[in-house]
Parts: C-alpha cells; structure tokens; sequence
C-alpha cells in the first residue's frame, strides 16, 4: 500500500474515532438532560430549540415536533416572548455565561399564570466545537403561594400578640415600681419572670418577622461601601463587660487597611449582633473577632472574611449541618450564659449573609472552641466563579 494511502487510511480512522466520541458526548448529555426533573430545552446561539427533556413537554402541554427546530419566542402562538426573559438571553447571558434563580411571573396560554426560576448557562463543547445554552426552568407557582400564606399568617399573628404583650409588659412595669402598692420579695422576683419571658416572646416575634420578610426577598439590601472594623469595634463595645458580656474577654483582631465591603451596614450588624448574642450563650472565658481578607480560590481577592470565636465547649461534627436551621439550638447544658434564644438567630444570619453573596460556616474541633466565618464581597469586586468564564465541556 503506498504512503498516500496510508495516510488517507489513518485519516479516515481518525475522523471515525473523532465521530464516535462526538456520539457518545452526545448521548451521554442527552441522557443527563432526559433524567432532570425540571424542565429543561437545549438551545443554539441563535435560540432555536435543539430538543428538551420530557418534563419539559408534559409541564407546558407542547409536543417535540412543534418545538425542536423552532425559535423559543415562537414556541405556542409566541408564549414564550417574555420581555425578562428576552433581555437575560439576549443580554445577559453572552456577557456572564450563566444567570441564576431569576423569577418571572407570566401568563401562559396551555398551563396559565405561573411563576417560573429561571436558570441558564452557556456551554462551549470542545468535541464538536458547538455553542449550545441549557435552560431550566422551575415552577415555584405553589411555593410562592405558601409563602404568602405564611407571611400573611406572620403579619396577622404578630399584630394580635403584640398588643397584649405591650399591656402584660405595661402591667408588669406598674406592679414592679410600687404604683399599685407595695410587693414582697417573692411578688417582685415572680414579676421578674414574667417580665423576662414577655421580652423572650417580643423577641421570638421579631425574629419571625425578620426570617419571613428576608426569605420572601420582602427586606431590600441597601448596599454601599462600608468599614468593617468600626462597625465590629461598636458592636464589641456594647458587648463589653456588664450583663450582656458577663465580663468576658472580647478581644479583636483586624488586618491593617482592610479594604470597604459592599453591604447593607443595618443587616451586617444584625447578623454580627446575632453572632456575638450566640458566642456569649457557650463562651466560658473569652470571644475573639477579627477580620482578613479572604484567600481567593483563584485570581485577586474578592471577599473579607470575619470570625467570631468563643473558648465554649465544642460542636459534634453531625450537628453542624442543623446549625443554621430554623429552630435548632445546641443543649442547653451547655450554655454558660443566663440568656435563652429563639433558635433563629443564626438562620437570620445565614439569610443575611447569603443575600450579599457571601457564605457562612462554622469550625469546632468538637472537644473544645466554636468558630463562626462569614465572607462579604469587597467593594468593587464581583465574585469571580466559573460563571465568569466560558464552560468547556469535552
């Protein structure tokens, strides 16, 4: 056999092998598409439709002739011409790459009014050097009714508590300052009690009103550039000593010209006050609070991070996911402070924190110590993830 046709062999072979891992790609990626729950559409650079999963088909009552090949603005009598959604493919998407968890609210002729999370990526596949967008698509149309529903039943239930808490406490002030008479020691020590237990409930409404008004995006973040350590300085100060400190060592440790953040100054101080309030339930001796700059996976640095520390007794590692759950506070016995919580404090911060685009955990090497870290982006910066970057896959 001659050199040339050698060499057309070999390249013949080669295309083959080269066709045959195009194929597999492939259907290992339709397969993936198939098994998601949610509706999901493959799409061109063009936004022409390139298939969708079943669940897709079976949500919004379409058939796959009257949509693989066709515009997505097109689909259903153009049901799908949605201005948001236009303007996060059209303008969004090719800048980012990706969007997350955007809501739309919108009319649909099949199913009706529906409120849909909208999540998409562009993807860039190296095999057969094709640009395709992933789109999928959530309903949250019941679960945006149930959290109205609780809201609805917050705001009501608060309303009807907080009038007679405020004349129990009213009542309680009376009898405790001798206007109505005078009282025993025991009488006083008794007020005392209800009176603390009317401030615990005042607080436990509080923080169900706060937790419901941030998951339902009702509290809006008023984001500017803000100094971390004076804000911590103030905080620590009315902390320090007194009944609220039980004279605890609160010390702090700040990096040196630490840069501004990006955040709301009123919600960051809730999470902080929130964070030290726990700190102060379990440290026997001393809390420490500092800040750095939080080392980035890769590129410059895009986040602060602060960590709140008590010398208190640790956490089991089978615990810690439960941490920043509604509700959940760790035993009793094991708190050195007199105060009770709500048990929805370190879900508030968590809900703060994450609604700046930072994160939140906690470190405990289980016999001794509890360390809290939290980020908040670096004024300025934009968290530089694989959503800022093209996604290859082979």
């Amino acid at each position: 056999m001659s050199h040339s046709a050698k060499s057309t062999k070999r390249e013949i072979t080669k295309q083959k092998k080269v066709q045959e891992i195009i194929r597999a790609a492939r259907e290992y990626a339709e397969n993936i598409v198939e098994t998601v729950r949610e509706p999901l559409i493959v799409l061109n650079t063009n936004l022409k439709i390139i298939s969708a999963n079943r669940s897709f088909y079976k949500t919004f009552k379409v058939k796959p002739h009257e949509t693989e090949g066709k515009f997505l603005y097109h689909l259903g009598n153009r049901q799908w011409n949605i201005p948001k959604l236009r303007q996060l493919l059209e303008e969004i998407l090719p800048k980012h790459t990706t969007f997350e968890d955007y809501e739309v609210e919108h009319n649909f002729k099949t199913i009706g009014l529906k409120t849909m999370l909208l999540n998409a990526r562009r993807i860039y596949r190296k095999t057969d050097k094709k640009k395709t967008i992933l789109l999928a698509i959530e309903d949250i149309t019941e679960r945006k009714k149930l959290e109205k529903m609780k809201d609805e039943f917050l705001s009501m239930v608060s309303h009807e508590l907080r009038t007679p808490l405020t004349v129990i406490a009213l009542g309680i002030d009376n009898l405790k300052s001798g206007i109505l008479g005078p009282i025993s020691e025991a009488q006083a020590e008794a007020l005392d009690r209800g009176q603390r237990n009317v401030r615990r409930l005042s607080k436990l409404i509080e923080n169900l009103l706060d937790l419901s008004r941030l998951e339902s995006g009702r509290t809006k973040i008023q984001q500017k550039e803000i100094h971390l350590t004076p804000l911590i300085h103030e905080i620590v100060q009315s902390y320090q000593g007194g009944k609220r400190g039980r004279n605890l060592k609160i010390k702090e440790k700040h990096k040196k010209d630490l840069p501004t953040v990006e955040a709301d100054s009123d919600m960051v101080a809730q999470a902080l006050t929130n964070l030290f309030s726990n700190a102060i339930l379990y440290a026997k001796k001393e809390i420490v609070v500092a800040t750095t700059i939080a080392k980035p996976e890769s590129g410059s640095p895009q986040f602060i991070e602060i960590s709140i520390a008590n010398d208190g007794p640790g956490i089991p590692r089978q615990k810690m996911d439960d941490l920043f759950k509604k509700f959940i506070q760790l035993d009793r016995e094991k708190r050195t402070g007199p105060y009770k919580g709500t048990g929805l404090g370190l879900a508030i911060c968590k809900e703060i924190i994450e609604r700046h685009r930072g994160k939140i955990w906690v470190e405990s090497p289980e016999k001794t110590g509890v360390t809290f870290r939290f980020t908040l982006p670096i004024a300025g910066k934009r968290r530089k993830n694989e959503s800022e970057k093209n996604n290859i896959i082979g």
